[in-house]
């Protein structure tokens, strides 16, 4: 026992191992988590998952109003993944035919709430989306709709394929958007992975950002290289 009281967990140990449980407690436990996390998203209609939720998404919007307010433009989050055995075309593919599944967006990453298309508004090519998730580590509630490369927030890549977006809160006001570019390199491709936030928020809310992005397009990279591969 530690000082805590609580068990040293090097003083509890298999005695019979030979179903290979040892030293895969993390592991098992994600895996738990994860399916006992999409029992409960599944089950849980968007009404009462936003009613649910919305104390913790009045507060993400008082927050980022109050970010808005000290910002004069936008500052990015930014990840790059290097990823072997799929091209930018494949992914890019599977990625966007991907988004009507619910398993596929909701799957990504443990703080995507609900992630759904809204109505095409008039002259627009695709609906938004209507995104809750936890954006920077704030809890929020926007709309992602694509755009054209001159409304990008950053440089664009011109041997890339493209995803450009901007982000709305429920009020219209802009949030941010989205520059994701892909590009082809030997063996696979390349992933710079961008989201753009008012540049009044603490660099807390970029690494929190940073660290959902890896999480999110790590799992969706692995999850078109494993159905790609069975197709």
């Amino acid at each position: 026992m530690t000082d805590s009281g609580r068990l040293d967990s090097k003083a509890c140990r298999l005695v019979d191992d030979k179903h290979g449980l040892a030293g895969r407690r993390r592991d098992l436990e994600l895996g738990q988590a994860k399916r006992a996390l999409a029992v409960l998203k599944n089950e849980i209609s968007e009404a009462e998952m936003l009613r649910l939720l919305q104390p913790h998404l009045e507060r993400g919007e008082k927050t980022w109003k109050d970010i808005q307010s000290r910002s004069d433009g936008f500052t990015p989050s930014r990840i790059t993944l290097q990823v072997e055995g799929i091209t930018a075309e494949a992914f890019m593919g599977w990625f966007l035919s991907s988004l009507d599944r619910q398993d596929v967006v909701l799957g990504a990453n443990p703080e995507h709430y609900r992630i759904q298309w809204e109505t095409t508004p008039p002259g627009a090519d695709r609906p938004p989306l209507s995104i809750t998730e936890s954006a920077g580590g704030v809890l929020s509630k926007f709309t992602s709709s694509m755009v054209g490369p001159e409304l990008a927030l950053g440089d664009l890549d011109p041997t890339a394929i493209q995803i450009i977006a901007q982000l709305r809160l429920d009020d219209g006001s802009m949030l941010g958007g989205i520059l994701h570019q892909f590009r082809n390199c030997e063996g696979g491709c390349i992933l710079d992975l961008c989201v753009y936030f008012p540049n009044g928020a603490p660099k807390t809310v970029l690494q929190e950002h940073r660290e959902h992005l890896y999480i999110e397009w790590l799992n969706w990279v692995e999850q078109a290289v494993d159905e790609i591969g069975k197709a």
